[in-house]
């Protein structure tokens, strides 16, 4: 085997673990979302803070990616149930309030007095930070 086909091949092996593969079997780049020391990343859906590692539900993984796509933007109620939970979500409608309170929690240093996810007055939500 030539040095330079066998060198290739090495390197794609080194290379495939940092890749996903999506459903057509073609490789994705992952892709890392960052805000401060927040960083999300949307390939393996792992979620750091300045270096440590926070375990989210499915629900508020997707929440945090939202709240991360729209930095500074405030989010306003109906905008967060359509793309969380889906156009056609019947359940309760504090279940926003809820799963705010459940990242908050898990991201804030202090969930009592947020500075990452801001509660907008009759508006919505924002990261700000």
């Amino acid at each position: 085997m030539h040095q330079g086909v066998h060198q290739d091949i090495q390197d794609h092996q080194q290379l495939k673990p940092l890749f996903s593969e999506n459903k057509d079997n073609t490789l994705e780049l992952p892709q890392i979302i960052t805000f401060g020391d927040l960083h999300l990343n949307t390939s393996t859906h792992e979620v750091t803070r300045a270096g440590r590692q926070i375990e989210l539900t499915a629900t508020e993984y997707n929440l945090l990616e939202l709240f991360m796509r729209h930095p500074r933007q405030i989010l306003d109620r109906q905008t967060i149930l359509n793309r969380v939970w889906g156009y056609d979500f019947l359940g309760e409608t504090n279940i926003i309030e809820v799963y705010v309170r459940y990242l908050r929690e898990k991201i804030e240093n202090s969930p009592n007095s947020p500075r990452l996810i801001l509660t907008v007055r009759g508006r919505g939500y924002v990261l700000k930070g």
